[in-house]
């Protein structure tokens, strides 16, 4: 049931192993919609030192996700970032977290 007028949230986070466009991609994978890049916010991804062309993972829940789609989405994230470090390359510019 679509109910407006409650509140949406959205986080936009980057990891210090996975760019954005890894994580939405495996996010994807498991049916889960994301977003990556600066997403209309080029300056202030440009103003942190971000990467300008992966920008942040971006995640919004709002009124018509389930409990059960919000866990599945701690869960691919937990299995992906429990991968461990990689190798990233040089050029990547991330940060630990951004909120």
């Amino acid at each position: 049931v679509l109910r407006f007028g409650r509140p949406r949230f959205l986080a936009s986070f980057t990891h210090a192993s996975f760019s954005p466009t890894e994580i939405a991609k495996t996010l994807a994978q498991a049916s889960i919609y994301a977003w990556s890049g600066h997403n209309y916010a080029y300056e202030v991804v440009k103003q942190l030192g971000l990467d300008e062309e992966q920008g942040v993972l971006r995640l919004g829940i709002a009124q018509y996700n389930t409990e059960t789609e919000i866990d599945q989405t701690i869960e691919v994230l937990n299995g992906l970032f429990a991968q461990g470090e990689k190798p990233r390359s040089s050029d990547y510019k991330g940060v630990e977290c951004l909120a």
